[in-house]
């Protein structure tokens, strides 16, 4: 009698890729500027870790920076959850997701450089250029997209605005 309709992947494309609204727009820009915000403070997280437990001779700079490392992560998890797109955690459909793309980002950060400067033989900087470009573009639209997008549903997009009229 009555037949369950189940939204097909084209119907669930097009929302998710609609030609968005002036309203709309304006929480992206936001979005992107925080996001921005965050990968800026995060790097400060990590140079400073870094520094201190060198300099204090806590750690030699291997062990340091693999601290660091982990420290800037846990910085950017928490920082993309509350500021960058401030979702209410969902830790385990987040956290995992997370994990996997810092791992791919990390994965294809070594494969440009590699390519760049082993294959094609192009100096470091231009392979240095590269990454800090297309790895914060790709980190942000994998995050968008992905990592966070169940806590961004179009109900969301009202409360979201509400908790960063604070900022």
């Amino acid at each position: 009698m009555f037949e369950l309709q189940r939204p097909s992947c084209a119907r669930a494309l097009a929302y998710h890729f609609q030609r968005p609204g002036p309203r709309q727009l304006l929480l992206e820009i936001g979005r992107l500027i925080r996001f921005g915000i965050v990968g800026i403070v995060v790097t400060l997280v990590y140079g400073f870790v870094t520094f201190a437990l060198v300099s204090s001779s806590l750690a030699n700079a291997v062990s340091a920076t693999v601290i660091g490392h982990i420290t800037a992560g846990l910085a950017s998890y928490f920082g993309h959850l509350r500021f960058s797109f401030a979702v209410n955690p969902e830790h385990r459909t987040f956290l995992w997701r997370f994990l996997v793309i810092a791992a791919a980002m990390f994965a294809v950060n070594i494969a440009i450089t590699w390519l760049f400067t082993s294959v094609l033989g192009v100096s470091y900087v231009i392979s240095i250029a590269t990454v800090a470009i297309l790895i914060p573009l790709m980190n942000y639209l994998c995050n968008r997209l992905w990592v966070f997008s169940p806590g961004l549903g179009p109900a969301r997009a009202g409360e979201t605005a509400k908790k960063l009229q604070g900022f």
